[in-house]
């Protein structure tokens, strides 16, 4: 329980403590979160050496009990001996779902597996309320969601691992790794666009390519789906963002080198039609990964080349900015504001061209 390497600090404190995320009434205060590996069981622990005493038209020292116990599970452990207890437990867990791809990591023996589950899989509504609980720490604005709609869908990723056990009883064992969340909204007529919600990977399993495995698995399954016209994300963060374009940009160039690997001036109708029918991507996130291709082919030492590719970008943040563009009375002022924009893009594109 005090192992250096298997403990982590978060990344934000402020949906539970507020915005300078201090917590007032304490001396030496320490709070620690303990989940176990597989089942993700949480143990809520908390010292403090002095605590303020309330006096009338004073304020008391933060309810920390109650913040955090409130995104805990009502079951959570309250004591070392009932979580000693679930820890001799979860070897004996078996990730629930359906098994839908397996990969390795370079250097790890072990094998990471992906489960897909929904509201009708048995023990997800339960599992889910223990692993949601690290959104408060690791994803800004984050918020809890319902599995009682069945159009929600979650992807497990778990690290198989051999398992000593004195028996032999549990020859494996499976490690929580992270998780997404999808939700299937409804696209006229009679199709479905699922929009990825929520993504996490622990701190000790990121930058291993756990994400990019999440996302290919969620991409096949959407494609298998003849229901389903496109996806799309909600409110990507940059380090997500960075990912699932780069991931797009692979896909399109492995997926559909014809279209990809020698484009036009500008954007077509066949390529989008094409890419959605195969990729199922949305027909902005086509025209983001074809601007960041296409950057790729062109001579940025070619004036002619690189003004064109230029003017094409800048007429459509014109489009998508016009609302506020319009409101800048002097020309030069909207030329600025475009130019500055683009070359964020430019910027941006090359930075995945180079991870390519």
């Amino acid at each position: 329980m005090t192992n250096p390497a298997l403990t982590f600090h978060p990344e934000f404190a402020h949906q539970l403590f507020g915005d300078n995320e201090r917590i007032f009434g304490y001396r030496n205060l320490n709070i620690k979160l303990f989940y176990t590996a597989s089942a993700m069981h949480p143990l809520f622990s908390m010292t403090y050496s002095e605590k303020v005493v309330k006096r009338k038209g004073e304020a008391g020292a933060d309810d920390v009990v109650k913040l955090i116990g409130d995104i805990l599970p009502e079951n959570h452990a309250r004591d070392e001996a009932t979580f000693k207890q679930r820890l001799s437990e979860d070897a004996a867990f078996v990730p629930m779902g359906e098994l839908i791809s397996s990969y390795q990591r370079e250097g790890d023996d072990s094998t990471f597996e992906v489960y897909r589950a929904d509201c009708s899989t048995q023990r997800l509504a339960e599992f889910h309320t223990r692993i949601q609980t690290f959104l408060m720490w690791f994803v800004d604005g984050a918020s809890f969601i319902d599995l009682n709609d069945n159009k929600w869908t979650v992807f497990l990723v778990f690290k198989r691992v051999a398992n000593v056990s004195a028996d032999g009883s549990n020859p494996t064992r499976h490690l929580f790794v992270g998780y997404m969340t999808t939700y299937d909204f409804f696209a006229y007529p009679d199709r479905l666009r699922p929009r990825i919600s929520q993504v996490l990977v622990l701190p000790p399993y990121q930058k291993q390519g756990h994400g990019r495995e999440m996302l290919q698995a969620f991409y096949r399954v959407a494609r298998s789906r003849a229901e389903v016209w496109d996806v799309s994300v909600e409110d990507p963060g940059l380090a997500f963002a960075t990912l699932r374009d780069r991931i797009d940009a692979r896909n399109c160039l492995s997926e559909l080198p014809e279209l990809y690997e020698s484009l036009p001036d500008d954007l077509s109708e066949d390529i989008v039609s094409q890419t959605q029918q195969k990729l199922k991507l949305n027909k902005k996130q086509i025209r983001h990964i074809f601007e960041l291709l296409k950057l790729n082919q062109i001579d940025r030492n070619d004036e002619a080349q690189y003004k064109k590719y230029r003017l094409m970008i800048k007429k459509r943040l014109h489009r998508q900015y016009n609302t506020d563009l319009v409101q800048l009375e002097m020309a030069a002022d909207r030329i600025k504001v475009l130019d500055k924009l683009y070359t964020e893009i430019e910027q941006y594109y090359t930075d995945i061209l180079r991870a390519l």
